[in-house]
C-alpha cells in the first residue's frame, strides 16, 4: 500500500510529510524546552538514564508491585514477542530484571493491555497479531493463548467494568488506518469474547486515518453496562447491556482531541484531558496543543469546560496521576514524533488549584511509544519512545516527586503503612496500621493501571475518608465498583508534610464467585537470580513442570558452558517421589557432564566464572522445607567448566525459594544462566494460579529406590533410518497424534500443529523439501513465503527468512527419517520424524499444538507427538507457474483483468489493444515471496494494490511496492471456476486475508464477507494468453545475461532475474546491475546463480 497516497502505515512509522514549518506552529522550535538544571527547590528529581532491556512501549504495574514491560524486538524492532519483569526492590541493573520470551505466537506490539481483575493476569489483545490475545502471569512467568477477538485491535482499548467484564472498543486491521474495528466487544472470564452488533457505528469509532476515533479510545464506566468514550473528535455512551447500543455522540471540537492526546480520571467521574490534536504518529496537519479541558462524566450527560492550559503544546505527552493526586504531565513535542519543539521538562495539574508549575527536565525525550507509570514507591518510571521516532529510547529514567524530599533536596522522612487488609469490601470500613512522626493527613487510593501510547486506560485516584485512633485508622472503602472497578489498587497514607507512604498493594475483588479472592501479599510469585555471564543474544528459559524442582544440572563445558539443561524431579513435602530427569539443553560438541543433589534437595543458588560467557557454574543444593523451598543448609555440587575471567558470587533464590527452572541469553544456551525460583514459605509456591480457599492436601513421600546417575553422554543420534529421495513436489505435514492438525505458522512466524481450513492456512502449512542448508538433510521451504524455512530457536520452531543467515542454516536442518512411532494416527502420507542435525537426538514435536523441539523420550505418546505424516501439500492444486498469462474470470468468464491507463479493471477484449494490455508474465514475487505480474506490453510495469484498488506502474523503489506488487496463488475461493484455465485466487502478502477481487468491473483487494459471489468473484482462470505473434506481441524468454558476482547491463528499463532452478527473484533495473544477493536476497542458497534479462517483446 503505497504511503505516498493514503495515511496507511502507522506503529510501522513510515513517514507520510516531512516536518512543519516553525511559522505554522507559531513558536521557536531552535532549541528543547526544559527547565533549567539544577532543579529549583521544591522540585522533584530525575535519576540517571539507565539501559532497558526493551523499548518500554507497554508498562503495568503487576499485583505484588513490580513492573513489566513490553514493545520491541532486541533490535529495537516492531514486535513484541519478550516480556521484562523489573523488580524495582533490587535497583536497575542486570539483576533487576527478568527478560523471558514469551513461547507464543502473539505479537504484541501497539496491543490493548489490562490486568485481570478476577486474578491479576495481564490480557494482552490484538496488536500486530489482529485478532489474537494471550496471557502473561507474572507469578509463575508463563503466557498463553486466549480466545481470540471477533475483530483486528491493532491500536484497541481494553476498559474493566463494574462487574469485572472487559470492554474492547476501536481498534483496527494492523497499519490499515482504514479498515476500523466498528463493532466493541466483551470479554466474560470462563466464556471469552462476545461482539455488541447493537452498537455497531461507524459515526461512533470512524472509517478514516484522519478521523482517528478507532486509534486508542479513551473511556471510562459511569454505570455497571455503561461507558463514556472520547474517540477522536467525538464523545458517546456505549452501554454493554444486551445486543449494546451507542448513544449521546457529540462532536469534541476542541485542540486537544485524538490520539495523541493524554487523558486521566483524577477523582471519581472527573476527567482532565490534555494535549494531542492527531489521529496518530503521521498525523502532522496540525500543531501540538497546549489545550486542557475537564469532562464532568458524572451527571446524566457529559459538562465539558475549559481549565488552564499546559505551558508547553506537547504531542504524545503522558499523563500519570501521583499519590497525592496530583497529575504529572510529562515528554511530548511540538510536532508528532518529531524532535522539534521537544519538552523535556516535566509540568504537574492541581485539581484543587487547577494551576500547573513547570517541574524539573528529564534527560531523555519521551515521544510517541514512550510510557510513564505510579510505582508502588510513589516514584514515577519514565521509559521507551521510538520504533519508529527520532530515537530509539530503550533506556528509562525514574522521577522522584517533591513530596518525597525535604526542603534540602535531601529523602524525607516517610510514614509507613504496617497492617492492611488485601481484600478491600466496598461500602464498609477497614482497619490501617500507620506509623507517622507527624501524623497521618490522607489516605489515597490509586489503580495500577496499564500505560501505551500515552494512555493509561485503568488508572483513576480515590481519596478515602477516615478517622484515627493512635496508629490505627479506620478507612472508608469506596461505596461501588464504578467508583472503584474490580482490580488492583495502590494504597497511600500521606502524612501532615505531604509525604505519601509506600504503597500496600490491596484489592477489589470482582463481584462474583469468578475471583480468586486472594490478596496480593498472598499470593505467591516466581523469582530470579542473577546470571552467570553477561551475553547478549537469543533469551532462553527452561522450565520443570508445575510440582517438580530443579535437583540437578546436566549439558556440556570446557573452557566455556557450551549448553546447559535442569535436572528436574517431582517433590512433595520437601521430599523426591522419583529420580531426577533432563530437560531441553540445547548440547554442543563440548565434554558432557551432569550434576545431581543428594536425595531429598534442590537448587538454591548459583555462582562461578565468567568473562562475557560463563566459564564456569557452581549451584547450592539445599535440603527442602515443606512448601519444597530451601530448608536452609546443604552444600556446593563439583564445578561445571574450567573457569577463567573474574569470580562470580553466589545468588540465593531470595523468600527461602528453590530452582524450578534455569534461564539465560546468548548465541549458546550456557552462555548467560541464573535460576528460575519458586516462593519457598508458601506450600505450592507459583505453580498455577492459587486456589481461592482451600490448601492442596499433602501426601507421604514414597520411599525411593537410590538414584542413578546415567553416563554423562549428549542424547545418542535416533535410530531411525534417513531417507535419501527427496519429494518432488511440496508436501504438508500432518500431526500423527493429532490427525487433521497440520504444521503452519499461527498467526506469527511461531509454529503450531493447527486445523488449516482457509486457503491461506493451507498455503501456509505447504513446504518444499529441499538439501539440507546446512550441507546435509534436509530443510523445508515455506511455499506461501519462499525466504522463509522451518528453522529451531531455542528449542520453539519457526519459520524464518535465513537465507542471509549462514549461521543459522544448521537451525533450519534436519535429518529427515522413518517414524519414531511404531504406527501413526494418520494416513495420508508416509510417517516420518524430523530430527535436528545440530541436536543429534532432539526431534521435532507437537507439544499440546506447539511445535518445539526437544530430546527423545521412550514414552509411545511422545513418540507419537513427534511423528508427522508427510502428505502433498494443501494448496498442492494452486499452480505457481511462470510465463506469460491472461486473468480471466470465474463468473464473467468474458472478460480478463486489463490495463486501463494505470487503472486495472474487467475488460471483455474488443481489440488486438485489449488483448495485449490483458496480457502479463507471471514471474517470482518482487517481494520474495508469492508471484507478481508484470505486463506484456509494458515491461517493467508490475500489477498492484494502493488504496486497496488495483493499478499497473513501474516500482518506484520502495519495499512497500514490492509488497503491494506481489500475491500469494492460493485454491480457488470459489471451489471451482467458470472459465478455461487453472482455477485459482489470489492474496495479498501484506494484507494477509485480502484476495483480488472485482466489484462489478473494478478490481481490488477486499476481505471476504462470506458470500459465495464474493467467492466467485475473488477466483480466476489462469488462462493461456491472449496475446499472441498473431496480435502482434510475444511472449518474450529470458536469456542470460551475466553469472553470479558478474554485472548485468540492459538498456533502458527492464526486467531481470536473478537465481537457478526454477526460483528466481526480479528487479526492474536501468543501466548495469550486479547480480549478487546484496543485489536480489539469495532465492537459492548453496547454489551458483545467474542473472537473466527478458528479451523484449516484438511488435
Amino acid at each position: 500500500m503505497s504511503t505516498t497516497q493514503r495515511f496507511s502505515i502507522g506503529c510501522a512509522g513510515r513517514r507520510i510529510r516531512a516536518g512543519l514549518g516553525l511559522a505554522l506552529l507559531g513558536l521557536p522550535l531552535s532549541a528543547p524546552i526544559l527547565l533549567a538544571s539544577p532543579a529549583e527547590a521544591g522540585t522533584g528529581r530525575w535519576s540517571g538514564v539507565v539501559s532497558w532491556p526493551r523499548i518500554a512501549i507497554h508498562a503495568m504495574v503487576m499485583p505484588d508491585g513490580r513492573l513489566m514491560t513490553y514493545g520491541t524486538t532486541p533490535d529495537d524492532g516492531q514486535g513484541a514477542f519478550d516480556y521484562d519483569l523489573w523488580d524495582p526492590k533490587r535497583g536497575t541493573g542486570d539483576g533487576a530484571h527478568l527478560t523471558l520470551p514469551s513461547l507464543i505466537a502473539m505479537n504484541s506490539f501497539c496491543a490493548a493491555q489490562v490486568l485481570q481483575p478476577w486474578n491479576g493476569v495481564v490480557l494482552t489483545a490484538g496488536g500486530n497479531s489482529a485478532t489474537g490475545a494471550g496471557n502473561y502471569d507474572a507469578r509463575t512467568l508463563k503466557t498463553n493463548l486466549v480466545n481470540a477477538t471477533r475483530y483486528p485491535r491493532w491500536y484497541g482499548t481494553l476498559t474493566t467494568m463494574p462487574d469485572g467484564r472487559l470492554t474492547m472498543q476501536g481498534g483496527m486491521v494492523p497499519y490499515d488506518w482504514y479498515t476500523h474495528s466498528i463493532t466493541p466487544e466483551v470479554f466474560t472470564p470462563g466464556q471469552g469474547w462476545s461482539e455488541l452488533p447493537g452498537a455497531r457505528s461507524a459515526d461512533a469509532y470512524g472509517s478514516v486515518f484522519e478521523d482517528g476515533r478507532a486509534n486508542y479510545v479513551q473511556s471510562w464506566p459511569v454505570s455497571n453496562t455503561r461507558l463514556f468514550t472520547i474517540a477522536g473528535q467525538a464523545t458517546f455512551y456505549l452501554d454493554i447491556a444486551g445486543q449494546g447500543s451507542i448513544s449521546g455522540l457529540q462532536p469534541f471540537a476542541r485542540p486537544n482531541w485524538g490520539a495523541t492526546s493524554t487523558a486521566v480520571m483524577y477523582q471519581p467521574g472527573k476527567i482532565l484531558k490534555v494535549g494531542g490534536g492527531g489521529s496518530s504518529d503521521l498525523d502532522r496537519r496540525f500543531a501540538a496543543s497546549r489545550a486542557a479541558t475537564l469532562l464532568d462524566i458524572t451527571g446524566p450527560a457529559p459538562v465539558i469546560t475549559e481549565t488552564a492550559p499546559m505551558t508547553f503544546p506537547r504531542h504524545w505527552g503522558t499523563a500519570t496521576l501521583m499519590a497525592n493526586g496530583e497529575v504529572l504531565v510529562i515528554g511530548g513535542s511540538a510536532v508528532s514524533n518529531a524532535d522539534l519543539g521537544t519538552v523535556y521538562a516535566a509540568e504537574i495539574w492541581n485539581p484543587a488549584t487547577q494551576a500547573w508549575r513547570i517541574d524539573a527536565s528529564a534527560a531523555v525525550m519521551r515521544l510517541y511509544h514512550s510510557t510513564a507509570i505510579l510505582l508502588p514507591d510513589g516514584r514515577v518510571f519514565t521509559g521507551g519512545g521510538g520504533a519508529p521516532g527520532p530515537i530509539s529510547a530503550r533506556n528509562a529514567e525514574i522521577y522522584t516527586p517533591a513530596y518525597l524530599l525535604d526542603a534540602a533536596g535531601n529523602p524525607a522522612p516517610r510514614p509507613a503503612i504496617t497492617a492492611a487488609p488485601g481484600l478491600l469490601t466496598l461500602g464498609q470500613s477497614f482497619p490501617v496500621t500507620a506509623t507517622s512522626a507527624s501524623g497521618i493527613a490522607r489516605v489515597t487510593l490509586l489503580k495500577t493501571g496499564a500505560v501505551t501510547h500515552g494512555w493509561n486506560n485503568d488508572q483513576r485516584f480515590i481519596e478515602l475518608g477516615f478517622r484515627a485512633s493512635g496508629n490505627t485508622l479506620s478507612v472508608d472503602a469506596p461505596a461501588n465498583t464504578v467508583i472503584a472497578t474490580p482490580g488492583y489498587y495502590m494504597l497511600f497514607v500521606i502524612d501532615r508534610n505531604g509525604v505519601p507512604s509506600e504503597a500496600r498493594m490491596v484489592k477489589v475483588p470482582v463481584p462474583s464467585s469468578l475471583d480468586e479472592r486472594v490478596a496480593p501479599g498472598d499470593a505467591p510469585s516466581a523469582n530470579w537470580t542473577a546470571t552467570v555471564g553477561t551475553s547478549r543474544g537469543g533469551l532462553w528459559n527452561i522450565a520443570c513442570a508445575d510440582g517438580e524442582v530443579v535437583a540437578g544440572l546436566y549439558g556440556t563445558a570446557d573452557a566455556a558452558i557450551g549448553g546447559v539443561g535442569p535436572r528436574c524431579v517431582t517433590a512433595v513435602t520437601g521430599r523426591w517421589t522419583a529420580n531426577p530427569r533432563s530437560v531441553g539443553a540445547g548440547l554442543d560438541a563440548r565434554p558432557p557432564f551432569l550434576r545431581d543433589c543428594p536425595r531429598d534437595q534442590a537448587i538454591t543458588a548459583i555462582g562461578g566464572q565468567a568473562s562475557v560467557q560463563a566459564t564456569q557454574l557452581v549451584v547450592t543444593c539445599s535440603p527442602m522445607n515443606a512448601a519444597n523451598g530451601s530448608a536452609g543448609g546443604g552444600g556446593k555440587l563439583a564445578a561445571v567448566g574450567n573457569g577463567g575471567g573474574t569470580a562470580v558470587p553466589d545468588a540465593a533464590c531470595g523468600e527461602s525459594g528453590s530452582a524450578y527452572g534455569l534461564y539465560g541469553e546468548g548465541n549458546a544456551q550456557g552462555s548467560r544462566v541464573g535460576l528460575l525460583c519458586r516462593n519457598g514459605t508458601r506450600a505450592g509456591g507459583a505453580t498455577a494460579s492459587p486456589a481461592p480457599t482451600t490448601s492442596a492436601p499433602t501426601a507421604s513421600a514414597p520411599t525411593l529406590p537410590a538414584p542413578t546417575t546415567p553416563a554423562p553422554t549428549t542424547p545418542a543420534p535416533s535410530a531411525t533410518t534417513v531417507l535419501a529421495a527427496l519429494p518432488t513436489s511440496p508436501i504438508s505435514l500432518e500431526s500423527a497424534s493429532n490427525p487433521g492438525y497440520y504444521v503452519r505458522p499461527l498467526g506469527t512466524d511461531a509454529l503450531a500443529a493447527a486445523q488449516a481450513a482457509s486457503v491461506a492456512d493451507k498455503s501456509a502449512a505447504s513446504f518444499t523439501v529441499r538439501p539440507g542448508l546446512a550441507g546435509s538433510g534436509v530443510s523445508l521451504q515455506s511455499v506461501a513465503a519462499p525466504r522463509k524455512y522451518l528453522r529451531h530457536q531455542n528449542f520453539v520452531a519457526y519459520t524464518h527468512d535465513v537465507t542471509d543467515s549462514p549461521g543459522a542454516y544448521p537451525d533450519a536442518t534436519f535429518r529427515r527419517g522413518t517414524a519414531l512411532a511404531a504406527a501413526c494416527g494418520c494416513t495420508s502420507g508416509a510417517c516420518l520424524s524430523y530430527e535436528a542435525v545440530n541436536y543429534p537426538g532432539f526431534f521435532l514435536r507437537a507439544r499440546a499444538g506447539q511445535m518445539v523441539l526437544e530430546a527423545r523420550q521412550e514414552a509411545d505418546a511422545w513418540k507419537l507427538d513427534a511423528s508427522f505424516c508427510e502428505r502433498p501439500a494443501l494448496g498442492s492444486d494452486v499452480g505457481t507457474g511462470s510465463g506469460a498469462v491472461s486473468l480471466q474470470s470465474s463468473n464473467l468468464p468474458g472478460s480478463y483483468v486489463t490495463n486501463i491507463g494505470g487503472a486495472v479493471a474487467l475488460v471483455a477484449p474488443g481489440n488486438d489493444g485489449d488483448r495485449q494490455r490483458a496480457t502479463f508474465r507471471q514471474v517470482a514475487g518482487l517481494a520474495g515471496q508469492g508471484i507478481s505480474f508484470e505486463a506484456l506490453a509494458s515491461p517493467g510495469q508490475y500489477l498492484r494494490h494502493a488504496y486497496f484498488q488495483m493499478w499497473q506502474t513501474p516500482p518506484d523503489g520502495g519495499q512497500t511496492f514490492t509488497q503491494d506488487a506481489s500475491l500469494l496463488p492460493v485454491s480457488p475461493l470459489g471451489g471451482s471456476c467458470g472459465c478455461s484455465g487453472q482455477c485459482v485466487s489470489y492474496e495479498s502478502v501484506n494484507y494477509r486475508g485480502y484476495y483480488l477481487r472485482h466489484a462489478g468491473n473494478a478490481l481490488g483487494i477486499q476481505k471476504p464477507d462470506g458470500s459465495a459471489s464474493f467467492r466467485q468473484d475473488a477466483s480466476f482462470c489462469a488462462a493461456a494468453p491472449l496475446a499472441t505473434a498473431a496480435t502482434g506481441a510475444q511472449a518474450g524468454s529470458w536469456r542470460d545475461c551475466a553469472p553470479e558476482g558478474g554485472t548485468c547491463t540492459v538498456s533502458g528499463q527492464q526486467s531481470v532475474r536473478y537465481g537457478a532452478n526454477g526460483q528466481y527473484v526480479t528487479r526492474s533495473v536501468t543501466g548495469p546491475v550486479g547480480c549478487n544477493n546484496a543485489i536480489f536476497g539469495d532465492p537459492v542458497p548453496g547454489t551458483v546463480k545467474t542473472c537473466q534479462v527478458m528479451a523484449a517483446a516484438t511488435q
